[in-house]
């Protein structure tokens, strides 16, 4: 009969529904005509109107042609042979009304459905007989497949039914020999009946799911909740059980026994006793329960015969109950998706278990197969506690196995891929993979006797000796036993076959790389081991190679003692476990990667080489003198001691990490890495030695690179208790040093940035770095053959850029200091630059507790700071900035020179002293300030070339010798202030003080914008001093002692002298005065050649006497005198162009041999007048008011 084309027939000779050729004339069509495979018709030879259902997919028409067309070929005379009994002890709502239809067949009016939509039925009998019987859940009249027309079912007058529930209240199971088709609306089917279900040529019509159980339905508000399931078997015998026309299929029962086919699209069993939920049909909630019950305990949770098969879509098998396992001697065949068994008992299959299109799982607890277990495209999983295979068990992927105790093996095991786990494997079969991958085989102990692993025979790459590989499929193996050949599942009870694309192009699978790995023991007597490519192995025996030559796959060796001196070894990979490892003029070559672990290696003049990574583990002593360990990509070695001299240590292309407990020798060595290099150990021994990398990140005990080298070529991190680097050479772009003591004679130098953080550091040699360096220790020694210079590059040229930050507790920086950009010193003690040269843009230098010594150093920069916790000490230092700030406690800039070239502010604030005792100080700022308790500028300098401020205010100031110049403004405020035999000069001056000896020295004041201000307290002196104004000078003073000293004012500029005490002009003083004068005091001694000059008004007032004994008081107008007394004998007063008006007050005026000239008028007022010999001369009158007596005597 043609496959696509078909033709079912109502035939009236034989009663019955009957499949026929196409050539068949039917009443209506001719020879020839038929439908599709998409649609059946229904023929009537009576004439009535044909009936047109949904299609069939191919499980569905499989069916059908299977089992002859079962559904339609029910014969007239098995009417009436189903017996359904309503249980009138239930509930009224739970009676159906059992009647016939009208062809005769049962009919079940079911019940009114709850708010849930389950309509509740319950029977004292519930057997369908081959005829079938018909569920009505029609509202209206409507047409069925089996029963013909039915009226619609009074109790659905509020609806349909979504699910309906038949409950068989019986001893005896019921027997299910046809169909049962729903009438009107698609609702799931349930048949519950503890007692057990036999199903011989079941199924259902027109039901959206269909429910076998042994349990007792659970309702919980008006929905189907759950099954509970204690007892009762389902059987599938005879004609079996057809669910293919309903998309679900479920068995719930204690035992599941099939000698029938059973036929689903997805296939849901639960065995065992649980409780179901079934809330959410597609994802059934199991809770596995322990009761006792009165009938016996089954034999098997699923027992399928060798009649028996189970073919669908899907098919989902569970067994729970402890002790019930599976036993098929039939068939299982998932076709569309995955099969999945989980039994809490054994599995034992001499049938086949197959997935055609999807991946097939078995967990059980002991496994036993004779037959075949495969998937035709994905993975198959078998987990058990033992596993015993005689047959096949084959994927066309990837096959797990995974044996928690023993795998025993006298079959096949076939797959691209296979990854077994057992506790024990024992195989004389074949266990053959397909892939180009490595076999993963994890086994305590494996026993490969006669058996093979590895690619199958007559592989045409296997290179295949002949090996007996025992129970290979379709050969007696080994043990005897026959295996079985795999079955078409189509001679098994109608299976369906999957068709294939022919078309497809089979693309191989990119898999899981694996390996073979035995924990104890392998033995492969008479047996193979063959892969694709190489082998994958583990070994425990020991290796000896010596003389020898080994070319293999991947090998691990473990053992006491692998000897290879002078031997060869060659392999794809290996993995060396021994005690002790001996390569002594030998040669260990691995295409791929080298792992050693060894208590003790010796490859003196050897070679170990591998193309990929080396790892190297050796407890004791690597002995590789004169010898060469190099690896394609990364080196790893750990080990107790290394003696590496004269030898190599090296990696081409990628890192290398060298961890010693103790020594590392490299004297005369090479140690090498193209990336990354890791050095620990607690001794380094770099004496001529050559450490290169990319990258090198080493720590050690006590580092010796005496004439050594250490390259990086980018970074290079190094931590050492004591490194010492005797005229060795280290270089990287960045280098980070981490140490507690680090002696440098030689080079350290960086492209880019030092970074060196210790407890002591001591530089005779050179430290330098293209960019920055920060160096952090407790201790800095910088001795002065020592350079530390960042932004120096490799020509030795200092750059504009480049950063040196040192941080110590205590600092030396006795040799040159060079940085482009910034130099930052802190300290939290003593900073000695003594004897030290400093240069860069900014320069910082702060100490926390301590004092700052620059004493004979050169420090210059654009921008300088200090910052001292007590002291600066310059002395015969220089100091030489931009932009300058100081601040301590004293500066002692004695023989020192301080150079503030900038026009900024210059603060210079010293709360204890400042000693610039023949030092200099010199800047440019526009404004000075100068701030301390005591200043010594003893024959020192203090410059003010800038034309603002210079603010000195001191307690103490000792200038002896010394100078304060200033092209702007002089402001000094002092305590006491000693300026004698100095120089003091400024466009301006304000001075104020307490005291102010100025014997010889020098004040003047050379602009003429501002009066010269003079305001002391106490004392000024001015013994042989020179002070004067080129504008107004105002002095304000307790006393003023100007002997032989010099005050004048400018042509045209006025004196505003103010003394409290005694102003003392004698002794050749001289007081020159440019235009008015006005001088007050307590008392006024101008005697013995001083001299008061004024080149206009003279007002001068005396508290008391004004001594002019041999002196000379005039001016050029007025002059005014008013005193107690004034003694003018041998002097001159005189007005050369204005009046003379002497007040005397109450005391004498005496003029004995004195002069007493005016060009106009003379005014005298005197309580006497004594002018023995003496001059009075007038242009103008003379005026004399006299209390007591005149004494003219030879007067004039």
């Amino acid at each position: 009969m043609n496959k696509n084309r078909y033709r079912v027939i109502f035939s009236q000779a034989r009663g019955m529904f009957i499949a026929v050729a196409e050539i068949v004339k039917s009443r209506t069509k001719t020879a020839g005509q038929s439908h599709s495979i998409g649609e059946i018709e229904i023929e009537d030879v009576t004439g009535a109107s044909s009936i047109t259902y949904k299609k069939l997919n191919p499980v569905n028409f499989a069916v059908v042609s299977l089992l002859g067309a079962a559904i339609y070929t029910l014969p007239m005379a098995t009417i009436a042979e189903s017996q359904i009994v309503a249980d009138r002890s239930a509930p009224s709502s739970q009676q159906a009304t059992i009647l016939n239809s009208s062809n005769g067949l049962t009919q079940v009016n079911i019940q009114t459905p709850s708010a849930g939509g389950v309509s509740r039925n319950t029977y004292t009998q519930f057997d369908v007989g081959q005829e079938g019987a018909i569920l009505n859940n029609a509202r209206n009249n409507t047409q069925t497949q089996l029963g013909g027309w039915v009226q619609g079912n009074p109790w659905l007058a509020k609806g349909e039914a979504k699910v309906i529930l038949n409950e068989v209240n019986s001893s005896n199971p019921s027997q299910l020999k046809g169909y049962l088709e729903v009438a009107g609306k698609q609702a799931q089917v349930v048949i519950a009946n503890p007692s057990g279900l036999i199903c011989d040529g079941c199924g259902v019509i027109n039901a959206d799911r269909f429910t076998l159980t042994t349990g007792q339905a659970v309702m919980h508000q008006g929905y189907l909740d759950s099954f509970r399931v204690r007892e009762g078997q389902v059987t599938i015998e005879g004609k079996g059980l057809n669910g293919s026309l309903t998309p679900y299929t479920d068995i719930y029962a204690r035992a599941l026994n099939v000698n029938a086919g059973l036929y689903a699209n997805e296939l849901k069993t639960v065995l065992g006793q649980n409780d179901i939920n079934v809330q959410d049909q597609n994802s059934a909630k199991i809770t596995a329960t322990t009761s006792t019950t009165s009938s016996p305990t089954p034999s098997f949770a699923l027992d399928v015969g060798k009649l028996g098969g189970m073919y669908a879509g899907k098919i989902y098998l569970v067994g729970t109950e402890k002790g019930l396992g599976v036993r098929n001697a039939g068939s299982l065949n998932a076709t569309t998706g995955q099969m999945h068994l989980n039994a809490n008992g054994d599995l034992t299959n001499t049938g086949n278990m197959i997935a055609n299109k999807d991946q097939l799982q078995l967990n059980a607890e002991n496994i036993k197969n004779t037959g075949n277990i495969s998937s035709a495209t994905s993975q198959v999983r078998v987990d058990s506690q033992n596993l015993d295979n005689s047959g096949l068990i084959s994927s066309a992927d990837e096959l797990y196995l995974d044996q928690q105790k023993t795998l025993t093996n006298a079959g096949v095991l076939n797959a691209a891929r296979i990854v077994l786990d057992a506790n024990s494997l024992k195989n004389s079969g074949s266990i053959e993979q397909t892939g180009a991958q490595s076999l993963d085989l994890i086994s305590g102990s494996i026993s490969n006797t006669g058996g093979r692993i590895g690619l199958a025979k007559n592989s045409a790459t296997s290179g295949d000796t002949g090996v007996n590989n025992g129970g290979s499929a379709g050969e007696t193996s080994g043990s005897g036993s026959t295996a079985v050949k795999p079955n078409n599942p189509a001679q098994d009870g109608g299976s369906v076959e999957i068709a294939k694309d022919s078309s497809t192009t089979n693309v191989p699978k990119d898999y899981d790389k694996g390996y073979i790995h035995v924990k104890e023991q392998l033995n492969n007597d008479q047996g193979a081991i063959i892969a694709r490519g190489v082998i994958d192995l583990d070994t425990n025996n020991i290796l000896a190679n010596q003389e020898g030559k080994l070319n293999l796959g991947h090998i691990k060796v473990q053992g006491e003692k692998f000897n290879n001196d002078q031997g060869q070894l060659t392999v794809q990979q290996a993995d060396i476990l021994s005690t002790i490892l001996s390569n002594q003029s030998g040669q260990i070559a691995v295409n791929k990667s080298l792992k050693v672990q060894s208590t003790s290696a010796n490859n003196n003049k050897g070679t170990i080489q591998a193309v990929e990574q080396v790892d190297i583990n050796i407890t004791d002593s690597l002995n590789n003198s004169e010898g060469k360990i190099a690896s394609g990509q990364q080196l790893s070695i750990h080990a107790g001691q290394v003696n590496n001299q004269s030898g190599l240590l090296y990696s081409e292309q990628q890192d290398i990490g060298l961890d010693v407990q103790q020594a590392l020798d490299n004297a005369s060595g090479i140690i090498q890495a193209k990336t990354q290099l890791n050095l620990n150990s607690q001794n380094l021994n770099n004496n001529l030695g050559q450490i290169i990398a990319e990258n090198i990140q080493q720590e050690h005990g006590s580092v010796d690179n005496t004439l050594g080298s250490i390259v990086a070529k980018q970074n290079l991190i190094s931590s050492a208790i004591q490194f010492d680097n005797n005229q060795g050479q280290i270089q990287a772009n960045n280098i980070e040093f981490e140490h507690k003591q680090l002696n440098n004679s030689g080079s350290i130098y960086a492209d880019q940035n030092l970074n060196i953080i210790g407890q002591n550091l001591q530089n005779t040699g050179s430290l330098s770095a293209g960019q920055e360096i920060q160096l952090k220790s407790e201790t800095l020694q910088h001795q002065q053959s020592g350079l530390i210079a960042a932004g120096l590059d490799r020509q030795g040229k200092l750059g504009t850029t480049g950063n040196l930050k040192i941080i110590a507790d205590q600092v030396e920086l006795h040799g040159q200091s060079f940085a482009g950009e910034n130099l930052n010193v802190q300290s939290q003690n003593h900073i000695d630059a003594s004897k030290g040269q400093l240069q860069s843009k900014n320069i910082e230098l702060n100490s926390q507790l301590g004092n700052i010594s620059t004493h004979s150093a050169q420090v210059i920069a654009e921008h300088l700071s200090l910052n001292s916790h007590d002291v600066i000490n310059n002395q015969q230092g220089t100091l030489s900035a931009k932009d300058l700030k100081l601040n301590a406690n004293s500066l002692d800039n004695s023989q020192g020179h301080i150079l503030h070239t900038g026009t900024d502010l210059l603060d210079l604030n010293f709360s204890q002293t400042l000693n610039n005792q023949s030092g200099e100080i010199r800047s440019n700022a526009t404004q000075v300030n100068l701030n301390t308790t005591s200043l010594n500028n003893t024959a020192g300098q203090l410059i003010h070339a800038g034309t603002g401020q210079l603010d000195i205010q001191v307690d103490q100031l000792q200038g002896n010798q010394g100078k304060i110049l200033s092209n702007g403004q002089l402001q000094l405020q002092a305590g006491i202030l000693d300026l004698s035999q100095g120089v003091t000069s400024a466009e301006h001056i304000i001075l104020k003080a307490n005291q102010l000896n100025h014997q010889q020295g020098q004040l003047i004041q050379r602009g003429k914008q501002s009066p010269l201000t003079l305001a002391i307290q106490q004392q000024l002196n001015n013994q042989l001093g020179f002070i004067q104004s080129q504008t107004i000078l105002n002095m304000d003073t307790g006393a003023l002692n100007n002997q032989g000293g010099t005050l004048s004012t400018a042509q045209g500029q006025d004196l505003n002298l103010k003394v409290k005490g005694l102003l003392d002009n004698s002794h050749s003083g001289k007081i020159y005065v440019g235009n008015n004068a006005n001088i007050q005091a307590g008392s006024i001694d101008n005697h013995t050649q001083g001299q008061i000059n004024v080149q206009q008004n003279l007002k001068l007032n005396s508290q008391l006497q004004v001594n002019n004994q041999t002196g000379q008081i005039a001016a050029n107008a007025d002059v005014h005198i008013q005193s107690q007394g004034i003694d003018n004998s041998e002097g001159q007063i005189s007005s050369v162009q204005g009046r003379l008006e002497l007040d005397a007050g109450t005391g004498l005026l005496s003029n004995q041999s004195g002069s007493l000239q005016s060009a106009k008028d003379i005014e005298i007022k005197a309580e006497r007048l004594h002018s023995q010999s003496g001059l009075i001369n007038a242009q103008g009158s003379i005026q004399a008011q006299i209390q007591q007596e005149i004494d003219n005597n030879a007067g004039q």
